[in-house]
């Protein structure tokens, strides 16, 4: 499961909420096999770029991640074991 995480992805347009249809399709694979993995804390990173206001980005980046979550709750999946973390990504 940690090698196919490393290599999900849910991609977002730039300065935006709307993840492509793709990328939540890998989230729900995750989530469900994350529905197996009892006790374990599932961290989502969200990410956006650098430039312009770091504390704009980074609640961006958060907003991301709670975005993936929420849709697999709303899919079904049991999140409470999921947190979402805000990163900035560094050129």
């Amino acid at each position: 499961m940690r090698a196919f995480s490393e290599q999900a992805r849910v991609y977002f347009p730039a300065g935006g909420l709307n993840a492509d249809p793709s990328g939540i399709e890998q989230a729900r694979l995750l989530g469900s096999l994350a529905q197996e993995c009892k006790g374990v804390q599932i961290i989502v990173e969200g990410h956006s770029d650098p430039s312009g206001n770091a504390d704009v980005n980074r609640r961006l980046s958060k907003k991301r991640a709670e975005q993936v979550i929420q849709r697999l709750g709303a899919a079904g999946f049991d999140t409470s074991n999921f947190v979402a973390q805000g990163l900035l990504k560094a050129f």
